[in-house]
């Protein structure tokens, strides 16, 4: 052909051969700089092109713990079941990247009757995952069922004086029987449906197959249970519901269970899980660089709650203010959460507000008991009042066995005895704390948390009412114009108007220093750095961590 010669290596030859010195070097350029193009085009395509992600890949995470469970939302009672059926089941609204409460099932909603009234209706087209249809019928059923069951459920309070009706099959409505502003938390339950267990009775319901591997409306939907030959729990394998219009990237999810936290430690450490929730500051310093730690913000607070009735000395307002100008907060932050965590000066805690310090004021703190009467005369340490000196300023510090906090009360004691203040520290088994302890209010101090949802109600908390158990309010605080504040935040509706208030009643609680704040601690979840886009921020409960699984992947490909 008239072109043939062209292709032939030895006419090139020929032609290199005849060209002179400078014409060789200009052809040695141009093609070096045509190689160092087509690089340079090739490594742009990969670093600068479009990441897409792809369905595919094995996600495995550890669970402590071994029992088998009960992955139903009207039974679940613990974190691991908890954690399981937020990928199995759906409710009628969830919570985004950023804590935000947004519509799952629900299309929407109304509120009517000043908050007391709320209206929602459903999505179009809704099944469960053996394809029958998701109605009204369902959620009504799911809501009888915790009032049918009482005292067996968890969340019989949550629920207590809610009714519920179908107005279409679509549209249900819920009455309470006083305006609530925060019942849209509520609206996360889970629903369970109707045609599985409508047939089986109440008492059964733990031992139904279907609590064990669930017909649910989630994204994963249960692939195989394996026991071992105890009958303790070994794994959970879910897979991707693909018959969805929108579904997960990540094909299955895998947990599995061990005996305790330190098995689960040294199992991520050999890589043989993924990842690993709720993990302690101090153990993320042996971890490999080929997990990423990701520090999510729960509305919940760590405090110090002083109880007057049980300490009569804490009845004076110098005495618990001095007590929190010599609480080192930041130290305690660096000490015991190495880092990972919010200090506080409210019982309204990031992520509903931005962390604030509390003053670090030692020499104020002494001028203010001694202001208070109290001195120590006899040099021995401990400041005491009245005239034969026999009224010592000591306390006991109670908490449960944990460690952050058991370090927590170990710097407390050391800071208070720069005071002139004998405080000693009594560790309780956090059942025996609950039922011996918080439900008498048998204590002078209580080191303990506060779990919040993020629209924040501080009613149970603060208000007078709650001072006696089942109440949380545990310093056993007492003030008419809080109680006023927090009554009225759980009827207000309007966000703005909601927010003065929380103003007002923040104020309060600082200046009467019921308690002292110290920390919002980051919720620690390890995750390897093969499993991408994992977003959460700001979650309430752990389970919620899984929120935004349709965005996580494994697999993925580049694209100009």
């Amino acid at each position: 052909m008239k072109y043939q010669k062209y292709l032939s290596l030895a006419y090139w030859r020929t032609f290199y051969a005849r060209l002179g010195t400078k014409d060789k070097h200009l052809v040695i350029t141009g093609i070096s700089i045509t190689l160092v193009s087509c690089v340079v085009l090739i490594a742009i395509s990969f670093f600068i092109g479009t990441l897409r992600p792809t369905h595919g890949g094995e996600f495995k995470e550890g669970l402590v713990g071994t029992s088998i469970l009960k992955l139903n939302p009207v039974l679940a009672s613990n974190e691991n079941e908890d954690t399981l059926i937020n990928l199995l089941y759906r409710g009628l609204f969830d919570v985004d990247n950023n804590g935000a409460i947004v519509p799952d099932l629900a299309q929407g909603y109304e509120i009517q009757n000043k908050g007391a009234v709320w209206i929602v209706t459903l999505k179009e087209n809704l099944v469960w995952q053996d394809g029958k249809p998701l109605t009204s019928d369902d959620v009504v059923f799911t809501v009888n069922l915790i009032h049918d069951l009482e005292n067996k459920t968890p969340l019989q309070y949550s629920w207590q004086g809610v009714n519920v009706e179908k107005i279409t099959e679509r549209k249900i409505k819920f009455s309470i029987p006083n305006p609530y502003a925060f019942f849209l938390a509520n609206l996360k339950l889970k629903i369970i449906p109707k045609h599985i267990f409508e047939s089986v009775p109440k008492e059964s319901l733990p031992l139904s197959p279907y609590t064990i591997k669930p017909v649910g409306s989630g994204a994963y939907q249960v692939r195989s249970v394996i026991t071992n030959r105890e009958g303790g729990l070994e794994r959970y394998e879910l897979e991707r519901v693909t018959t969805k219009k929108t579904s997960p990237y990540i094909d299955y999810i895998t947990f599995l269970f061990y005996e305790t936290r330190t098995d689960a430690m040294r199992a991520l450490k050999l890589h043989q899980i993924d990842a690993l929730a709720n993990v302690e500051p101090e153990q993320l310093q042996s971890l490999s660089s080929s997990y990423q730690v990701i520090g999510i913000k729960r509305p919940l607070y760590y405090a110090a709650f002083l109880n007057p009735q049980n300490a009569p000395a804490l009845k004076d307002i110098r005495v618990r203010e001095s007590l929190a100008l010599a609480t080192p907060q930041q130290y305690l932050i660096e000490k015991v959460l190495l880092g990972h965590g919010t200090p506080l000066n409210s019982p309204i805690p990031p992520p509903i507000e931005a962390g604030q310090k509390t003053e670090y004021d030692m020499e104020k703190a002494k001028s203010l008991l001694t202001e208070a009467g109290w001195e120590d005369k006899d040099g021995n340490g401990i400041r005491e009042k009245s005239k034969d000196r026999s009224q010592k300023l000591s306390f006991t510090i109670v908490t449960p066995q944990n460690s952050f906090l058991i370090e927590t009360a170990s710097i407390l004691v050391k800071s208070w005895a720069e005071l002139g203040i004998n405080a000693k520290v009594e560790i309780v088994p956090l059942k025996d704390l609950e039922v011996n302890y918080i439900e008498p209010r048998k204590y002078d101090i209580l080191l303990f948390g506060n779990v919040l949802d993020l629209q924040a109600d501080p009613f149970s908390f603060w208000h007078s009412s709650q001072k006696f158990n089942p109440g949380r309010n545990l310093s056993l605080y007492q003030n008419k114009e809080v109680d006023k504040i927090t009554e009225t935040i759980r009827e207000t509706i309007d966000p703005q108007a909601r927010g003065d208030l929380y103003t007002r009643f923040e104020n309060i609680i600082k200046n009467d220093a019921p308690a002292i704040f110290l920390y919002n601690p980051d919720y620690l979840y390890v995750v390897s750095k093969r499993i991408k886009n994992v977003s959460s921020k700001i979650i309430t409960t752990p389970s919620e961590r899984f929120s935004t699984i349709h965005d996580w992947f494994i697999t993925s490909s580049r694209s100009l």
